[in-house]
């Protein structure tokens, strides 16, 4: 019986992380579409913790979302533990060959011999884990540009499934330096 419940678990647990990697992979190509801009890009490696401020989220975010979907997201964003996107890549679609410079993303030891090999004169984008409410209707994603010269920019967006593809509803929390 304990055999039968641990090969149950396994398998359990081996689907939702199948699942869980489809979600962060959808949500990467929404927010790469959304800011690659016509312009072909590097992706860092790094995939860093979700922060969710969630006591201000509807006034930052300008939106109305009930309660509880803002703690789930909380909650979540709690769990979170940031990673590694090495395994989405290759990006097996249209999107990766119109926006990506390279099928493999970078790491942070890469990113700083490309800037000084191309003078300094590219972007790197960085997009943290997503965080999903409890149905998976929800999510939350930040991305940071950094582009030549010390300068970046970046935003959070809010994100919702919709006859399943995944829409921007909000984009909040923008900031440039």
């Amino acid at each position: 019986m304990r055999i039968l419940l641990w090969i149950i678990a396994i398998i359990f647990n081996s689907i939702f992380c199948f699942a869980q990697f489809e979600l962060e992979s959808e949500v990467f190509r929404v927010v790469l579409a959304d800011n690659a801009m016509n312009k072909k890009i590097y992706i860092s490696c790094e995939k860093p913790r979700t922060r969710f401020e969630y006591l201000d989220f509807n006034e930052s975010s300008g939106l109305e979302v009930p309660i509880e979907i803002i703690e789930e997201l909380n909650r979540s964003s709690e769990k979170s533990r940031g990673g590694s996107w090495d395994s989405i890549f290759p990006l097996k679609s249209e999107l990766a060959s119109d926006y990506l410079k390279s099928e493999k993303c970078i790491s942070k030891d890469d990113i700083d011999s490309l800037m000084i090999k191309k003078n300094y004169d590219t972007s790197i984008f960085n997009i943290s884990e997503p965080i999903f409410d409890e149905k998976f209707e929800h999510c939350i994603v930040s991305f940071t540009c950094i582009r030549p010269k010390g300068s970046a920019y970046g935003s959070s967006y809010f994100l919702k499934k919709v006859y399943g593809s995944w829409i921007v509803i909000a984009v909040f929390d923008s900031w440039i330096s």
